[in-house]
């Protein structure tokens, strides 16, 4: 009579968190943080189309400093108030420049 629902498969009283968890899904600001931090590391390393590659610029400072081999990008000025920091040549070089130096040093073979 009653048939039961895959796990998968939710009912509207059901809570969404703990399915997630199961399928090793990540929230969703911290998979759009993911693909821009993937296509960031795809266009520096000359796997992504060029035109991404042309919106990153890395950072150089005006004298040699110690941070200079940091691999870190420049970050413009939004240009629109609202919606210009949500811009990829705006919010790439910001997730890009905040985790530690050897995680963006590092060279995966999997990409």
């Amino acid at each position: 009579m009653f048939r039961t629902l895959p796990p998968y498969q939710n009912t509207s009283k059901d809570h969404i968190t703990p399915i997630l968890h199961e399928l090793h899904w990540l929230p969703v600001k911290d998979r759009i943080a993911y693909k821009i931090l993937l296509l960031t590391y795809k266009a520096l390393h000359g796997k992504a189309l060029i035109y991404l590659a042309d919106l990153l610029h890395p950072h150089t400072p005006p004298q040699p400093l110690r941070s200079g081999d940091a691999g870190l990008l420049l970050a413009p000025p939004p240009t629109r108030i609202r919606w210009g920091g949500r811009s990829f040549s705006c919010a790439a070089p910001r997730l890009w420049n905040s985790p530690p130096r050897s995680t963006r040093k590092s060279s995966p073979n999997y990409f």
